[in-house]
């Protein structure tokens, strides 16, 4: 869905007049991104130091990871999480309904798929205003790149909760 955003994007800033802009200078979303994760070298500290507060106080080491996340969702962000039938979820393996503070995961997710999406909607829930500063960088020229930025961070995120670096 992001890829074809992009393309749309991009089509669209090609017949708005950028045309007249040499190629050099036209980059899609995917490429500031990469190229931010690569000016960091792919590590964030300010992330590293939410997921580590998040593994603190998650305790997943301490029984079932996916009921422990499972458990901080609901105590700290007020979320709850149920399964769902792959028929109900229309092909998607997870939805937040914001509204109704409501994360379905599909059914169909292994245990390390469903710990991960556990995870990463924490990310976006604690670790937002950090999320949104290391979006804020310059070398994000649109709205688009803004948001796959925070998709990227998120996963980054996500992956520090379930394997933190001094744990491993």
């Amino acid at each position: 869905r992001n890829a074809a955003q992009s393309l749309d994007s991009l089509a669209a800033r090609l017949s708005d007049g950028e045309a007249a802009a040499s190629a050099d200078t036209l980059r899609l979303p995917t490429e500031e991104v990469s190229d931010l994760i690569q000016r960091h070298m792919n590590y964030f500290p300010s992330l590293e130091e939410d997921a580590e507060r998040v593994w603190r106080d998650a305790r997943p080491d301490e029984g079932d990871m996916a009921e422990r996340l499972t458990q901080y969702l609901q105590l700290r962000c007020g979320v709850r999480v149920r399964l769902e039938k792959a028929d109900a979820m229309d092909r998607g393996i997870r939805r937040y309904d914001p509204e109704r503070h409501e994360l379905t995961l599909s059914e169909v997710l292994r245990r390390g798929s469903r710990n991960f999406q556990l995870a990463y909607q924490i990310g976006l829930l604690t670790a937002s205003d950090t999320l949104d500063n290391i979006a804020s960088d310059p070398g994000l020229t649109s709205d688009e790149s803004r948001a796959l930025c925070r998709v990227a961070l998120a996963n980054y995120f996500a992956a520090a909760v379930l394997m933190p670096y001094d744990a491993f």
